[in-house]
């Protein structure tokens, strides 16, 4: 079972979190608050700092996928897997700690959601940077409160309905293609 373990600045508080970092047990009346916590150690990955939660830090996906519960490795390999296959030019970065896939700008990523701030409770999120533009015919993407990043919520490796994910993608890559074409206009 994975774990996190929380303790205040005093060092007398701690909580433990059992793979997700929103739903936790507090023990020896440790703060049930994040901004009260000061150190989160999980895997040798220290992530709290002056009472401020920090995103991780990785740079290749080998220890982004280290980093992950069973399920999201499932999806988050399965995914990576379709996109590679289907957009082989797409090139893979990493950016608040995951993995973005680039063409011209910034198309997809994936957040799995034992990450903090993920906002979802088991999964991966796979994000769409321009999920506003996109023509969610598929009835997939979700933009909850958000004005431009749309989401396909991915909470078990059964939910990858590939025909459905490569035409939300092919959909994202020919908008990155037509913006950058756009802005390369000269205006007249």
């Amino acid at each position: 079972m994975d774990a996190c373990v929380f303790g205040d600045s005093a060092g007398g508080s701690i909580i433990i979190a059992s793979g997700l970092t929103r739903n936790f047990q507090t023990c020896s009346g440790a703060p049930a608050n994040f901004a009260q916590c000061r150190y989160f150690v999980s895997f040798g990955r220290t992530e709290f700092s002056k009472g401020a939660m920090n995103l991780y830090k990785f740079k290749d996906f080998d220890s982004f996928f280290d980093a992950l519960l069973d399920t999201e490795k499932k999806i988050c390999g399965q995914v990576r897997e379709l996109i590679q296959a289907n957009f082989p030019h797409l090139r893979e970065k990493f950016g608040y700690g995951v993995p973005y896939y680039h063409q011209h700008s910034r198309v997809c990523f994936m957040y799995p959601a034992s990450f903090p701030y993920s906002g979802q409770a088991s999964g991966v999120a796979l994000g769409f940077t321009r999920g506003h533009m996109l023509s969610n015919e598929q009835g997939l993407l979700d933009l909850g409160g958000r004005k431009e990043v749309a989401y396909v919520h991915l909470q078990s490796p059964g939910d990858i309905k590939e025909e459905l994910l490569l035409e939300i993608l092919h959909e994202a890559v020919l908008l990155d293609t037509d913006l950058h074409r756009n802005r390369r206009k000269p205006r007249s």
